[in-house]
């Protein structure tokens, strides 16, 4: 069940604003959030359909300076779910992060401005797919707030559209804003494999 409120504690960074409530990630030097994502094949028909590649995802706050985070993104390296096969090397970048965008490491671009529970929000962001930056256009929807394992969650759902089509739920730590789980279905135009879902699960 969807709660409309939000007790907001004194660090919380999801807090409720005279219009609704304000979204912002906030980052901590020396901070590590480990991941593991799912990549499956979900399309009917498709000679890889039932395939999932686990990729585990580290982000190492570097440092933190005028509220911009310096971030190292790990992938470790992609595996057949339940074999250790690998079908993708590791890699390691980093970025730049504002508490405002999360985009590059899988969360939301919040608006400048308090959402309501129901109210929506439209985002832009240049994708590298395969050397060429595309546009992904994204619409995000603020769902409410629900418990899960004892934490408060803010629940947003979105969709996507330009570079790839889909749609997809992800949930925000109500403590600091950072992502929690995201789950996407999406299709890429030109690409074989016309359906994935991606998943996307914080661990404890």
């Amino acid at each position: 069940m969807f709660a409309a409120g939000l007790l907001a504690c004194g660090n919380s960074q999801i807090v409720k604003a005279k219009d609704g409530y304000l979204f912002r990630v906030k980052y901590s030097k020396g901070q590590v959030v480990k991941f593991d994502t799912f990549n499956s094949v979900v399309s009917k028909g498709n000679p890889a359909a039932g395939m999932t590649v686990k990729v585990s995802m580290t982000l190492s706050v570097l440092s933190v300076a005028k509220g911009v985070a310096t971030v190292r993104l790990t992938m470790g390296a992609g595996t057949l779910a339940n074999s250790t096969k690998q079908m993708t090397a590791p890699q390691s970048v980093t970025v730049q992060l504002d508490s405002k965008d999360s985009s590059a490491v899988g969360g939301p671009k919040f608006p400048n401005h308090p959402v309501q529970v129901g109210s929506t929000w439209t985002a832009v962001r240049p994708v590298n797919m395969g050397g060429e930056v595309k546009r992904l256009d994204a619409v995000y929807k603020f769902a409410g707030i629900k418990t899960v394992n004892g934490k408060q969650l803010a629940v947003v759902t979105y969709s996507l559209t330009g570079a790839a089509n889909g749609s997809g739920t992800m949930m925000l730590l109500s403590t600091d804003a950072s992502l929690y789980s995201n789950e996407t279905l999406i299709s890429v135009p030109g690409m074989d494999i016309a359906k994935l879902r991606i998943e996307m699960k914080r661990r404890p």
